[in-house]
């Protein structure tokens, strides 16, 4: 049985090529496959999808980072347990620190419902089945422990 290859070349399993023929060939294919990847059609279907994702996330910030910065920072300012640390932070002069970490646990709990959203047994790792319902279930979680201890210590 004999193969047709690109150019007429017959290709057969007896077939006796030299190595330069064969780097030859590797390199034309290799070439070719690089000229491929640089068509507009090719690269446009390939940013496609980092421009959907890219504007889904802008949009949904626009709608969303602001309610969900208030929400973390009602929770924290109601908390109990973090106000020793926050009067800390006051007293070195460092107050506005809590203005930083109001986002950053914003983004870290957005990672942290995706694992919780997993659930048992999903293979995503979630160990939890669900998670606190709003807009900062990490700071829910926080607020939501600090009170059953203290329902639980005046009982």
């Amino acid at each position: 049985m004999h193969a047709r290859a690109a150019r007429g070349v017959s290709l057969s399993c007896n077939s006796a090529r030299t190595l330069p023929e064969m780097t030859r060939e590797l390199f034309d294919s290799f070439w070719r496959a690089v000229a491929y990847c640089l068509h507009p059609k090719v690269i446009a279907l390939s940013l496609a999808p980092l421009v959907i994702v890219g504007g889904a996330a802008v949009a949904l910030g626009y709608f969303y980072w602001e309610p969900a910065l208030a929400g973390v920072r009602a929770s924290l300012d109601e908390s109990a347990l973090l106000e020793p640390l926050f009067a800390w932070l006051r007293s070195i002069g460092a107050g506005n620190w809590a203005s930083v970490l109001v986002p950053l646990i914003v983004v870290a709990d957005d990672e942290e419902s995706d694992v919780h959203a997993a659930g048992p047994g999903s293979g995503k790792g979630g160990s939890c089945a669900t998670s606190a319902p709003g807009p900062a279930p990490f700071a829910a979680t926080l607020l939501s422990s600090r009170r059953s201890r203290s329902s639980a210590a005046s009982r």
